[in-house]
């Protein structure tokens, strides 16, 4: 069977991230870790923040009557 060396790179912050990759037959998945944890705290960080608008807006619409 014939191999094939490669070097990966993440797209978003350009990690090395060829000991993330998983290979299952012909099916190669890459993940960084890194983005990963990024973007698991933007989006607690984006659902936080549009709380805070909504509780804003709910606030003003109070002291507006």
């Amino acid at each position: 069977m014939p191999s094939l060396d490669f070097e990966v790179y993440c797209g978003i912050c350009g990690n090395g991230i060829c000991g993330d990759t998983d290979v299952n037959k012909n099916r190669v998945t890459v993940t960084c870790s890194h983005c990963d944890d990024e973007i698991s705290y933007l989006k607690n960080e984006i659902e936080r923040l549009n709380d805070e608008i909504d509780r804003l807006v709910d606030r003003l619409e109070k002291e507006e009557r």
